[in-house]
C-alpha cells in the first residue's frame, strides 16, 4: 500500500514538479548574461531564442533554441517512459502530455526569472515532437513556408501553431490503425496502441476496445494540449500583433541597426526618418550649398559666385552707390552681412536648409543618423532666435 502511494507520488507529483522547473530554465536570459547582456533589454525584449539571434547572434540563437527543444521534449519522453515504468500505466503518451504541459507553463512563467518567460515556441515543438511528431512535422513545414514568403517570425510561428492544432484534429488517431497503405503504416509506427496486459483489462471489456478507449483518451488531451499551447502562442504575441498593424514589425533575423531604425520610426515618424535617411550624417555644408536653388543663366560645371572682388567696382554699382535709396525699397539693404549669409542660406521658399530635401545623389546611409535629429531641432531653434533682438 505503501509502495503504491509512493509510486503515485512520483509519477503525479514528482515528476510534474521537474517539468515546471526544468521549463523555468530560461535559456536565452542565461546566455545572455554569460555573454554580459540582459536580453530582456535588447532588441524585442523577449528571452527566446529569436530575440537572441537578432541581438548576440546565430550562434547564441542556435544553442538557445536546442535547449528550448529538449527542455521540452526531456519531460514528455524519458519522465513519462521512467514513470510508467514505475507507476505501471499503460500508455505512456498521457503521462507525456500532462508532463509536457507543465514544461510550456514553466517556459512561459518561469519560478527561477520573475516569471517572465518566452512565447513557448521551441518547447512546444520540443513537446510535440514526441507526441505527434507527424504533425509537428507538418506545422514545420508550414512555419517555414510563412517564413520565407512572410519574412516574419511572429506571423510564422502564430499559423503553425494553428495549423498543428488542426493537423491533430484530423490526423492524430483515436483508435489502433491498421497496416493498410503507405499513411496508415507510418501512422501505426508512429501512434503504436498503447501496451496493455491482460490482467489490466476491465472486465466487460476487450483488449482492442480498451486501447481504443485509451487512444481516444490520448486524442483528447493532445487535442487540449495543443489548444492551451496555440492559445499561449497567440497571447503571448499580442505586441507582434499590435506591431504588425503599426507596421513596425522587425522582419526574419533583423540586425541591431534594423532594430534601432524600427525603434527611431516610433519615436520620430516615417516623413522625418526618410528626410534624414536622404543626407549624409555629418558633411552639412554641403548639403546646404546643394540645397541653394541654381542660377537659370549658370552652366552646370561652374561654381557659384556669391561675393565680388572688393578692391574694384562696376559702373553700376558706382552709380548705385551714388543715388539715394528709393521710398519703395525693401529693408534687406540695411541688413548686416552676417544676416545677409544667413539668408543667403535659405532658399526662396524660406524654409530652412536642413528641411529641404533634394535628389542629389547622396549615397547609401547603413544607419539611419537618428542622433543628427535631435542636433537638428536645437539648430532650428539657434536659427530661429538669432535674429531677435539683445
Amino acid at each position: 500500500m505503501i509502495l503504491a502511494i509512493i509510486k503515485i507520488i512520483i509519477a503525479y507529483v514528482l515528476f510534474p514538479a521537474i517539468s515546471y522547473l526544468l521549463g523555468s530554465l530560461s535559456f536565452g536570459l542565461i546566455v545572455g548574461r554569460l555573454k554580459g547582456v540582459d536580453i530582456r533589454k535588447e532588441g524585442s525584449g523577449n528571452v527566446g531564442a529569436t530575440n537572441v539571434w537578432r541581438v548576440l547572434g546565430k550562434g547564441p540563437g542556435a544553442v538557445v533554441f536546442a535547449l528550448d527543444v529538449l527542455k521540452g521534449a526531456v519531460p514528455a519522453l524519458v519522465f513519462a517512459l521512467i514513470a510508467r515504468a514505475i507507476a505501471g500505466v499503460p500508455s505512456w503518451k498521457m503521462l507525456g502530455i500532462v508532463y509536457g504541459a507543465f514544461a510550456i507553463f514553466g517556459h512561459v512563467y518561469p519560478l527561477f526569472f520573475e516569471f517572465r518567460g518566452g512565447k513557448a515556441v521551441a518547447t512546444s515543438c520540443g513537446v510535440f515532437m514526441v507526441l505527434a511528431p507527424l504533425q509537428t512535422f507538418t506545422a514545420l513545414m508550414i512555419w517555414l513556408t510563412v517564413l520565407l514568403l512572410g519574412k516574419y517570425v511572429s506571423v510564422a510561428s502564430m499559423a503553425a501553431a494553428l495549423s498543428f492544432l488542426l493537423m491533430v484534429l484530423i490526423l492524430y488517431p483515436s483508435r489502433p490503425i491498421e497496416w493498410r497503405g503507405v499513411l496508415s503504416r507510418m501512422q501505426a509506427s508512429l501512434y503504436p496502441a498503447p501496451a496493455v496486459a491482460d490482467a489490466r483489462v476491465p472486465q466487460g471489456k476487450t483488449r482492442d476496445e480498451y486501447e481504443q478507449t485509451l487512444m481516444g483518451r490520448d486524442k483528447l488531451l493532445m487535442l487540449l494540449l495543443s489548444l492551451m499551447a496555440a492559445g499561449v502562442v497567440f497571447y503571448r504575441h499580442r505586441a507582434n500583433i499590435k506591431r504588425l498593424r503599426e507596421g513596425t514589425e522587425p522582419k526574419i533575423m533583423t540586425s541591431k541597426a534594423d532594430l534601432k531604425a524600427a525603434e527611431a520610426e516610433k519615436k520620430y515618424g516615417k516623413e522625418r526618418l526618410a528626410r534624414a535617411g536622404s543626407r549624409k550624417p555629418v558633411n552639412r555644408e554641403a548639403l546646404r550649398a546643394m540645397s541653394k536653388p541654381k542660377k537659370p543663366d549658370q552652366p552646370e560645371g561652374e561654381k557659384p559666385t556669391d561675393e565680388k572682388p572688393t578692391d574694384e567696382k562696376s559702373s553700376d554699382e558706382k552709380s548705385s552707390d551714388e543715388k539715394p535709396a528709393a521710398p519703395g525699397a525693401s529693408a534687406d539693404a540695411a541688413k548686416p552681412a552676417g544676416e545677409e549669409s544667413a539668408a543667403a542660406d535659405k532658399p526662396a521658399d524660406g524654409t530652412d536648409a536642413d528641411q529641404v530635401e533634394t535628389e542629389a545623389p547622396l549615397g547609401e546611409l547603413e544607419e539611419i543618423p537618428t542622433d543628427e535629429l535631435e542636433e537638428d531641432d536645437q539648430d532650428k531653434k539657434d536659427t530661429d532666435t538669432k535674429g531677435l533682438p539683445q
